[in-house]
């Protein structure tokens, strides 16, 4: 379709061109799973671009693609690296699950950090 599942941005909607996206999640069924990587690169290779285009202070974008049961993990730094993590699978090793989840945790930690905010920080 050309747009992520599921994205987590700040600011209006209709100003998602100025930059605004910081994470993108691509979800799949068990058949299409293997073609999640690279669909979800391209949309944090977009995402970063445009961070760069908008002369946003921290380009980094993350986000994560998954069926249910496995999940991989994606991030562009400031510097352009591509990181990536193993594929955790939840439903072959339950230990994965923890891991899965303290990963989400941390992308969406980080996120909120690289948001401006109106609130008064210390």
């Amino acid at each position: 379709s050309g747009k992520a599942d599921w994205a987590l941005a700040y600011g209006d909607r209709k100003d998602s061109c100025l930059g605004n996206a910081l994470i993108a999640v691509a979800a799949k069924n068990p058949s299409t799973f293997s073609s999640a990587r690279d669909q979800l690169l391209t949309y944090l290779a977009i995402m970063h671009r445009l961070r760069l285009q908008n002369r946003r202070t921290n380009n980094h974008v993350q986000g994560f693609y998954s069926d249910g049961d496995r999940y991989s993990f994606l991030a562009i730094t400031n510097n352009g690296e591509i990181l990536e993590s193993a594929i955790y699978d939840c439903a072959l090793l339950k230990d994965h699950l923890n891991t899965v989840f303290n990963w989400i945790v941390s992308v969406l930690v980080t996120s909120v950090k690289s948001s401006p905010t109106t609130f008064p920080t210390k």
